[in-house]
């Protein structure tokens, strides 16, 4: 029998899927403004990246955990460098579920 997806990793990867999307986008479409940094041009872009993959990697500490997983037992939702910790420790753990 086949493993299916819960329905909260599902919503998470469609997610994940939009910003990336969004920023493909935003790459493509004309300056509005000259910036004054050009070190911020595509910061959007980077920005909308970077949410991509952490939706991505909250997907999969879903579907190996639990939606419950993502938040602290004070009930406050994890950020995401706490997200990139668990998943570090899910990929590395000894028996991955």
């Amino acid at each position: 029998m086949p493993m299916y997806l819960k329905r909260d990793t599902i919503r998470l990867l469609e997610a994940s899927v939009e910003s990336i999307s969004l920023a493909v986008a935003a790459l493509g479409l004309p300056r509005r403004y000259e910036s004054r940094e050009p070190a911020s041009e595509n910061s959007i872009a980077i920005g909308l990246a970077g949410v991509s993959a952490e939706l991505a990697m909250s997907a999969i500490i879903v579907q190996a955990k639990g939606e419950q997983a993502l938040r602290f037992p004070s009930n406050f939702y994890k950020t995401g460098s706490h997200i990139v910790d668990d998943f570090r420790l899910l990929i590395t753990s000894q028996i991955p579920k």
